[in-house]
């Protein structure tokens, strides 16, 4: 999984990291019997998967640059 992160990243918890691709595995399944997943239990996978501190937006120029963008998307849109 550390092979798809974003080089420009400078931090991750790969625990994390794994629990999100596995989730996102199971929901691109194209079989939904495959799938087996609910939006309410992929909701508390993710929640049980990722710690509050991980939640928390990074103080990064590239991050309020991309929220400003959206922003203005939604504005003009």
């Amino acid at each position: 999984m550390s092979q798809i992160v974003d080089p420009t990243l400078m931090s991750y918890n790969l625990d994390e990291l794994e629990a999100i691709g596995e989730i996102a595995y199971d929901c691109l399944q194209i079989q939904a019997t495959s799938r087996g997943l609910t939006m309410r239990e992929i909701y508390s996978n993710l929640c049980s998967s990722l710690t509050s501190s991980s939640m928390i937006p990074r103080s990064s120029p590239l991050l309020w640059a991309e929220l400003e963008i959206l922003s203005q998307a939604w504005v003009y849109g």
